[in-house]
């Protein structure tokens, strides 16, 4: 799939949603695709998948002086992997990307959240660090702690991917 480098994150999602597929990206959805791809680009499917720029097969790029060259690991290899992870646009404008896309028509979302108890926090975070490295490649999960107009509050997100359960 080629997307456009002006896509905004929200767009590229809902639009490879509907079809059922996926990249790796974020979850915010004014980011553009450009910053998160040449940044890296981490989110809930990256155990799975790799980071947005792991997925990354080709980069339409327009050099300094005004050509527009295919940059591949075959053809440019040098530039490919200095743009993926790295890119911020200092070796060239690219125009757009195409990614290897993933179908995945069913995933399970889980968000757990608790007000601030220092008496409790410690012990999430134990659990949170010793249940999560030993899910399979297929859950993700981030702990966040979140501060909002004076609350702050832990949380924990998870992302499983497949039609099972969210047992775990």
């Amino acid at each position: 799939m080629t997307i456009g480098a002006g896509c905004r994150l929200g767009e590229v999602i809902s639009a490879l949603g509907a079809i059922n597929y996926a990249i790796p990206t974020g979850t915010c959805p004014s980011v553009g695709i450009t910053g998160l791809a040449l940044g890296g680009g981490i989110g809930l499917l990256a155990r799975a998948y790799g980071l947005t720029a792991d997925s990354i097969i080709s980069m339409t790029v327009l050099m300094a002086d005004g050509t527009i060259i295919e940059v591949t690991q075959d053809t440019y290899p040098d530039l490919f992997w200095a743009l993926r992870g790295a890119g911020a646009n200092a070796f060239g404008i690219v125009l757009d990307f195409t990614f290897t896309m993933y179908y995945i028509p069913t995933v399970s979302y889980l968000q757990l959240s608790w007000t601030w108890d220092p008496s409790q926090i410690a012990q999430i975070v134990n659990a949170w660090q010793n249940w999560f490295p030993a899910q399979s490649t297929n859950i993700t999960s981030e702990l966040i702690f979140y501060y909002n107009n004076g609350q702050l509050t832990l949380k924990i997100n998870a992302l499983k991917i497949g039609a099972t359960p969210f047992t775990e």
